[in-house]
């Protein structure tokens, strides 16, 4: 899908874009996000310099993803940029002149006449989100004994009881310490 001849490329270099669909990026996003009714657009433009290729891009797009504090689907919307450069092994590295900084690039060695941009499309995607989403940072989350949502008011659980056990920790003081809590 993404694999491109170094010699073909252009020294003025080629861009594509498209939607990907859901099974092509499954397996790449962890079980909170779904693609199911969303889509994920994906523009990259490759230049080439000798035998190097440079690879710019970005993804954008929107998704369901469920909040890892009160488990509620919300919906997320992403814009995430990458750079990489594929330089073949027997070569001296070269960086196309339309790179703007090119210590920000990633290098990956690439041998033969191809280079498979598809594992870092993945790769890039896969990072483009947070390990642990959240759909607003003031998510109050879940009551932990009866599982309601606490964004959608108070339960009427117990507040926490404190171990008698620890009661004797609020009467240490620390050197340094205002006096204000006795």
């Amino acid at each position: 899908m993404f694999r491109f001849v170094v010699e073909e490329i252009p020294e003025s270099g080629v861009e594509f874009s498209g939607e990907l669909d859901a099974a092509w990026a499954a397996p790449y996003l962890g079980p909170q996000f779904s693609l199911a009714q969303d889509s994920i657009t994906l523009f990259v433009k490759l230049s080439r310099a000798g035998a190097s290729v440079a690879v710019v891009g970005h993804w954008e797009g929107r998704m369901t993803a469920v909040c890892s504090r009160c488990a509620e689907p919300f919906p997320y919307e992403f814009r995430q940029q990458f750079s990489h450069l594929f330089v073949k092994e027997s070569s001296k590295p070269k960086v196309p002149k339309d790179i703007k900084e090119p210590e920000e690039l990633d290098v990956t060695f690439f041998t033969g006449p191809v280079i498979d941009v598809e594992p870092l499309v993945g790769e890039e995607l896969a990072i483009a989100f947070p390990a642990i989403p959240r759909c607003s940072d003031d998510c109050r989350g879940l009551c932990q004994r009866c599982g309601k949502n606490w964004n959608e008011g108070p339960c009427n659980c117990a507040p926490d009881v404190v171990d008698f056990r620890w009661e004797a920790l609020k009467h240490i003081k620390i050197q340094g310490e205002q006096d204000a809590n006795p």
